[in-house]
């Protein structure tokens, strides 16, 4: 066996009603919260309803609302300069990816002034600890919650750049099921597919381990016999906390074997043509998969046995064909476009798109070698 490391310097909270634990949590930490959200999540009503947890155990707080699908490096200077200016000592990020990796980089802008979002691109780049942070997500999707990382929107270069460190770990992860019930169904099923992404490309790149591939499996497991249900009963308590605990288990097992070809390749869609991290993905990630599977073939269709395809007595290609349309008949129920003009991607940015697809860390462990001609052919091929 191959040596691996793995650890998760993560402590959770699980659970329905966990979030009224939350002000006793933070107020062991600080007095001063910047609550990071966007405006979705404040016209749902769930910042009221976290801004008063965190006043009864007698916090002040501060809010932060302006947001982006894909946030900006400005987005986070913004936040930051916000939070110095109201002498905040804590900050708690609420809400999907987005407003999660704000909160994220503005702890460790607190802690490390005079520096540009930027400076921080790359692995262990902060010189110190980030100010103290909590998350606290409202969709099942990210996992941004218990990740080391934080993808953040260059507005000069119109590039989307990663953040990379064990200290982007927040000092709390809260999840409560509770606050993802009623979403959307288009949301719900983005991010939902998102969260499968992260199982799939973590079980099936080159740096696979045993331990990352129980949660992978289990997380393939629990989304795929849950997402359709949340997608269309945005209430069921039972779907929305198979799916938050199947997007923290997939967070948990790429955190240590990293993605692959579909995060390299949506990152520039959303960069150029702001998509959706989620929707980017998801129409990506059959494609993908069918374009790896030589590399990934029994794991191809183990997925798709997971998911439900009976495939005794298929050839081994046969099989894996099977986990590739498992996958693309799943994200075709919960209401994924097919097409990449349909989300607003034109023809004429594929060289530039290819460009920054292969400057991602991402394609060197990719189940399969990738040339950029690959990339061209899949974008054009998915144009539509």
């Amino acid at each position: 066996m191959d040596m691996f490391t793995f650890s998760a310097p993560v402590d959770i909270c699980f659970g329905v009603g966990v979030i009224n634990g939350l002000g006793d949590q933070v107020k062991a930490m600080g007095k001063r919260v910047l609550l990071i959200t966007d405006k979705g999540i404040v016209g749902a009503g769930v910042a009221d309803t976290v801004t008063g947890v965190l006043k009864k155990a007698g916090l002040d707080v501060v809010l932060f609302t302006e947001i982006q699908e894909n946030p900006r490096d400005t987005t986070c200077i913004n936040a930051a300069q916000l939070c110095a200016a109201e002498g905040c000592d804590v900050v708690v990020g609420l809400g999907g990816g987005s407003p999660m990796d704000v909160a994220k980089v503005v702890a460790v802008m607190m802690t490390n002034p005079g520096k540009h979002p930027r400076e921080f691109e790359g692995r262990d780049k902060m010189e110190k600890d980030p100010m103290p942070f909590v998350l606290v997500p409202t969709t099942a999707g990210t996992a941004a919650e218990v990740t080391y990382n934080a993808v953040i929107v260059d507005t000069e270069r119109t590039f989307k750049f990663t953040i990379i460190s064990k200290r982007l770990a927040p000092k709390l992860a809260v999840l409560d099921p509770q606050l993802t019930a009623g979403k959307p169904a288009g949301l719900t099923a983005s991010t939902g597919m998102d969260a499968l992404t992260h199982a799939i490309e973590s079980y099936t790149n080159t740096l696979v381990n045993p331990i990352a591939d129980a949660l992978a499996v289990k997380a393939i497991q629990l989304i795929g016999g849950s997402l359709r249900t949340a997608v269309v009963q945005g209430q069921n308590l039972q779907a929305r906390s198979d799916m938050l605990l199947g997007s923290l288990i997939a967070g948990l097992a790429f955190n240590m074997t990293r993605l692959g070809l579909v995060h390299a390749m949506s990152h520039p869609m959303s960069a150029y043509f702001d998509v959706p991290h989620g929707i980017a993905n998801a129409m990506l990630l059959s494609p993908i998969m069918e374009f790896n599977m030589f590399g990934a073939l029994d794991r191809t269709a183990e997925i798709g046995r997971l998911l439900g395809e009976k495939t005794c007595g298929l050839s081994p290609v046969d099989a894996g064909l099977k986990g590739v349309a498992a996958v693309r008949r799943l994200a075709d129920d919960v209401g994924i476009p097919h097409w990449l003009k349909e989300v607003g991607v034109t023809a004429d940015r594929i060289p530039e798109m290819v460009e920054q697809t292969m400057k991602s860390g991402n394609v060197l462990v990719n189940p399969r070698q990738v040339k950029p001609k690959d990339v061209a052919q899949l974008f054009s091929n998915l144009i539509g």
